[in-house]
């Protein structure tokens, strides 16, 4: 539903948030940018303003998600 692409794009967010912030080296971290699961792969895509993109796909999708 609707309401789950919501929660996992929360969840995600958070994530991407905190991982972005615990670097190991001084420069800046990207955060995450692709979750592979059993069940969906996630890619986030930051644009130059912030905004987040997130591509949702079955694994195993044949579709090169980076051309979106």
């Amino acid at each position: 539903t609707s309401n789950d692409y919501l929660r996992i794009a929360g969840v995600f967010h958070g994530m991407y948030a905190i991982a972005s912030r615990l670097t190991p080296l001084d420069k800046t971290s990207s955060g995450i940018v692709e979750i592979d699961s059993p069940s969906f792969v996630l890619k986030c895509y930051q644009s130059v303003t912030g905004t987040k993109f997130f591509v949702m796909a079955e694994p195993g999708t044949n579709a090169d998600l980076n051309q979106y």
